[in-house]
């Protein structure tokens, strides 16, 4: 949180006061570090409860918390997702893709995602609610979590949802580093171990923060049963996330995009070519 709030809330200032809202990965990241913040809101009252095992501050608060945590890290995923996306387009397609690559659009489907993952989120968080309705605590109810407290069948629904994002990132990123070896040349050559490392830590960080907190909750809803402990570690794990967000920012808008216009060029000419 120390770390998370100050470089998430510094990074969506730049975004907005240097690079506003004019292109396609702006508008993204803009977005990813919203969500970062919104969970930074969400961390005092969970690690209060995970402190003193109390929860003082009623259902709303704690439905709110569930909300604001749990909207994070799937609305990081979809975001994530879109950035690959999007470096996909610029770097493999970028003059058949320039009619879909606009702001607008861009903004739209940030849009649709907010409103995806809050509903999803929410018909969760009414489930967390009832669950915890004869409960003084809050986020678990019991030392361990059965089907019906993970509120089946959502956690398959949303573990399917991340591995599929996953698949995604994979691709993009195979296809880019294909592009930018076939069409890298002279001092553009000694940059592509750098752009190479960035790419991958795109995918590196959705695979390490992500899917391991999706594998608990798909694990549970087979199994029947996962320790509360192993959950609380894999949630503070996959927390992580927000406070290396900001990484991606300086790589996506400082290394990759400045040297984009290059490659689009020589892509360019290799498509004429064809």
């Amino acid at each position: 949180m120390v770390i998370g709030l100050p470089f998430n809330g510094i990074s969506l200032w730049i975004f907005l006061r240097r690079h506003g809202m004019r292109s396609p990965p702006a508008v993204f990241m803009t977005n990813l570090a919203t969500a970062d913040l919104l969970f930074v809101l969400s961390l005092p009252l969970r690690i209060y409860y995970y402190s003193t095992s109390k929860w003082p501050f009623g259902k709303v608060m704690c439905t709110i918390s569930v909300m604001l945590f749990r909207s994070n890290i799937y609305s990081s995923a979809f975001f994530i997702t879109l950035i690959s996306v999007d470096r996909f387009l610029a770097v493999v397609y970028p003059l058949r893709s320039r009619a879909i690559r606009t702001v607008r659009i861009a903004g739209t489907t940030c849009l649709a995602v907010w409103v995806f993952t809050m509903i999803l989120i929410a018909i969760w968080a009414k489930k967390h609610n009832d669950r915890l309705a004869n409960s003084s605590g809050c986020f678990e109810s019991n030392s361990t979590l059965n089907k019906t407290n993970i509120s089946s069948p959502m956690p398959l629904v949303l573990a399917i949802l991340v591995f599929l994002l996953l698949i995604c990132n994979v691709f993009c990123t195979v296809m880019v580093l294909k592009t930018l070896h076939r069409t890298l040349t002279g001092q553009l050559l000694a940059e592509k171990k750098k752009l190479m490392w960035m790419f991958f830590l795109n995918v590196f960080m959705f695979a390490v923060f992500f899917a391991p907190f999706s594998i608990v909750l798909f694990l549970a809803f087979y199994q029947g049963t996962v320790c509360r402990l192993t959950l609380r570690f894999v949630t503070c794990f996959t927390s992580i996330n927000f406070c290396l967000d900001p990484v991606i920012y300086y790589f996506s808008l400082e290394s990759f995009w400045e040297k984009k216009e290059s490659v689009e060029m020589d892509t360019t000419r290799t498509q004429d070519d064809m």
